[in-house]
């Protein structure tokens, strides 16, 4: 890590590490040795390129606040934070994001916009605790319509794509979106019947 401009500090008694504002590009090695007792790690205004495979350590974090910093790769071993309720990656470089984030079957809210994602990850629908996806200003093509699995997800942003199955006017549109994705999910599902003659 940089220069600290004070030590690390480990969490405190609830859990909070922030190390938000400090013009950090890489990560002090001891971070992630503090595991299950970081509950909140916020690492926002920053210079971060990669975060190292430690980050599955911290199993029992419940926030992940990443945002306004030069990610490019999130670890697969994302997949290891099964508590996990809100992540915010917004304002990075991500052009994809590990399919093993879809284990976290606990985030409530995902906050990806600012990328340059082209895609989501395919498991996108099994994440059933999901209500809040804000995906604006990405390069998203098409919205996987399985998405719509995801029951109670009432907060979808696509603005600022060129999302083929999405008209433009309605990208914003959470309610919209959400019916065309129920809509294309619906039709994959119906099976044509065979006639006996």
């Amino acid at each position: 890590m940089e220069e600290f401009d004070d030590a690390l500090r480990a969490p405190g008694a609830d859990g909070t590490v922030n190390l938000s504002h400090r013009a950090y590009v890489t990560l002090d090695d001891q971070l992630w040795t503090w595991g299950p007792q970081v509950s909140l790690l916020n690492l926002s205004y920053n210079h971060i390129k990669i975060l190292d495979e430690g980050l599955g350590n911290l199993t029992h974090m419940h926030t992940l606040d990443v945002s306004s910093n030069a990610l490019q790769v999130l670890p697969p071993e994302i997949g290891g934070c099964v508590r996990l309720r809100m992540v915010r990656l917004n304002g990075n470089q991500l052009t994809q994001l590990p399919e093993e984030i879809t284990r976290c079957k606990l985030i409530e809210e995902l906050h990806l916009s600012e990328n340059r994602l082209t895609k989501l990850p395919t498991g996108i629908g099994t994440m059933l605790c999901l209500r809040k996806l804000t995906l604006a200003n990405n390069n998203l093509k098409r919205l996987d319509f399985t998405i719509a699995q995801c029951q109670v997800l009432d907060d979808i942003d696509v603005s600022n794509n060129p999302v083929a199955n999405v008209p433009e006017e309605l990208r914003g549109d959470s309610a919209m979106i959400l019916w065309i994705m129920r809509f294309e999910f619906g039709a994959s599902r119906v099976v044509p019947h065979s006639r006996d003659y």
